[in-house]
């Protein structure tokens, strides 16, 4: 019998719970196979006790700094003590080591943002919010400016806990981590789409259900009913985020998903990649099951945008492709839209969109380098005394 295949992962308990996910998967579409996860620390977990600062610290990474969660797993798995890994993708440099490949990118969770209020805690107004990334805490302010962001760093966990143990008010993570640690249940373009687990609830009926919608939420709280307001000025989709309430470790929090009008995701959020050798064809057999095209697609784009503006230049960039209806047939070429912000060292935040038919990796790519072209070249410029074209991408 082949021996088991060998899945490289960070410890924490996020990363091991992608990783036996994608293992689960594979055991499925590949009846008989073993699979083995290998825990690997990294030189990002060590790194994770420092005082987080903006402005090149480690809790505000570029890509060149984010491969500090993934070098130590690449080494492995060029060594061959492992025969795959699994990452999140946003962790992932764009240039990857000689000898290795992306084999797969399974089906993609919900690439939003979500703010995570301590209940009772106030917002805005002298809101302390905490994020290690410039990108969330730039978007944050130009949404609500009397939000004052604070650096902090840590897993999902660590941050819960200095929420609720008052260090800060709340603070932006990702819904994919949310979900995925079974904290909230899914919840997909403003709809359910099964359960996640864990202790969470939801609350509201999406981001497009208009003045019914609003009205749940801002019935929620005087919380929600700020948010609600400033969402649909922002040109949120006419609706509210969906929101709810979670229990961890004893206290309790209220989350709002932050729609793609107010805060985009860093390029490759929510999607897990599962790296091998490049001269494994077993390891590819294996792996590439698990692929889910639309999701490779799109964040091959996003990820594309982000090598040409400079995947190494530490720029709070943020990038999201979608494919959208296009009258096409079921399984041609689709068109795809992708949106893009970006803080330039010069100048004010910019945000623009472009969109085209997207076949395969190779025109997925063409579309990031037209993204990062419309960004450089001025995209929509943020108007920083409000209005509703300050979050409104063309």
């Amino acid at each position: 019998m082949r021996r088991a295949l060998r899945i490289g992962t960070r410890g924490s308990p996020l990363a091991l719970a992608q990783a036996e996910a994608v293992a689960a998967e594979l055991r499925r579409k590949t009846p008989g196979l073993r699979t083995a996860l290998v825990p690997i620390r990294t030189s990002g977990d060590e790194k994770r006790s420092g005082r987080p600062r903006y402005g090149g610290g480690r809790a505000s990474p570029g890509p060149a700094a984010r491969g500090a969660f993934v070098r130590e797993i690449e080494r492995a798995l060029a060594a061959g003590r492992v025969d795959a890994a699994v990452h999140s993708l946003k962790d992932l440099p764009v240039e990857l080591p000689p000898g290795l490949e992306i084999a797969a990118v399974p089906a993609r969770e919900d690439a939003r943002d979500c703010l995570v209020l301590r209940s009772g805690a106030r917002f805005p107004i002298g809101a302390r919010i905490g994020t290690g990334s410039r990108r969330r805490a730039i978007q944050l302010r130009l949404a609500w400016p009397n939000v004052r962001t604070l650096p902090i760093s840590g897993n999902i966990g660590t941050r819960l806990r200095k929420i609720a143990s008052g260090v800060v008010d709340g603070a932006v993570l990702a819904m994919a981590g949310l979900i995925r640690f079974g904290l909230i249940r899914r919840v997909l373009a403003g709809k359910a789409a099964g359960s996640g687990g864990g202790e969470g609830s939801e609350g509201g009926r999406g981001e497009s259900g208009g003045r019914r919608a609003a009205g749940i939420v801002m019935g929620a709280s005087a919380i929600a009913a700020g948010i609600g307001r400033k969402l649909r000025r922002y040109g949120a989709g006419g609706g509210s985020p969906r929101s709810g309430t979670f229990r961890h470790e004893g206290a309790e929090f209220r989350w709002f998903a932050l729609p793609f009008s107010v805060m985009l995701p860093a390029p490759g959020q929510g999607a897990l990649a599962v790296e091998i050798r490049s001269d494994d064809g077993w390891a590819r057999a294996a792996v590439g099951k698990a692929d889910c095209r639309e999701a490779s697609l799109a964040v091959a784009a996003e990820r594309s945008a982000l090598r040409a503006i400079g995947g190494g230049c530490g720029l709070p960039m943020g990038a999201y492709g979608r494919f959208i209806r296009s009258g096409k047939v079921r399984g041609g070429p689709r068109r795809m839209a992708l949106d893009g912000f970006l803080m330039p060292r010069r100048g004010g935040p910019r945000r623009a969109r472009v969109s085209g038919i997207v076949a395969d990796a190779e025109s997925a790519e063409a579309l990031g380098r037209r993204l990062a072209d419309a960004l450089r070249s001025g995209g929509r410029l943020f108007d920083a005394g409000g209005g509703r074209s300050l979050l409104k991408a063309r």
